[in-house]
This record gives structure tokens, sequence and C-alpha cells, in this order.
């Protein structure tokens, strides 16, 4: 997992995060073999999931809450899940 991102995630997150992809795969009969090759599925599965998201976030415009030139202007540069959080913060103040 040294190549994988966590940026966002406490440690408890990433645990539990983890734990979940792994429990949809792995049970407590499954053998070394299968293991392994669930890990493979499990990774195939991660690299899809970033892949739609990295396409939705150069072909999809999130939706805007204000008229504000400044939120357009982040819309541009954070990732959906991060302009989400901005707007939740910065706009939930603001009302």
């Amino acid at each position: 997992m040294r190549d994988v991102s966590f940026a966002g995630l406490s440690t408890a997150l990433r645990s539990d995060s983890l734990s979940s992809s792994f429990d949809k795969y792995v049970h407590g009969e499954t053998s070394l073999r299968e293991s392994i090759e669930q890990n493979r599925v499990i990774l195939e599965d991660r690299y899809e999931e970033e892949a739609k998201a990295d396409f939705n976030a150069w072909h999809e415009t999130p939706e805007l809450q204000s008229p504000s030139p400044f939120e357009k202007q982040i819309s541009l540069v954070y990732t959906h899940e991060v302009f989400k959080k901005f707007q939740v913060e910065v706009l939930g103040a603001a009302t």
C-alpha cells in the first residue's frame, strides 16, 4: 500500500476504509491463494474508481451554490471531493 495516497483520511478512517474494502472480498474461510487473488481484485476496483473520479473531475463541472467568482475559480482548481468540502465549510459558514 506504499503507492496509495491516503491524503485527507485520518488514521482511524484509513483503517476503517481498508477493513471495509477487504471485508467485501475476504472471509474467514478464504485461503492464502484466494486472499492474494482478492487483493488483486480490490486494487483493480480501486484503480477503476480513481479513473472514474479523474474522468469526472476533467469532464464535469461541480454545481455552484453561489454567484461568487471565488467559488467558480475554486471549482476549477480543487477536485470535486475537496470542492464539496470547501462548499460545506466556506459557504455553510456564510449562511
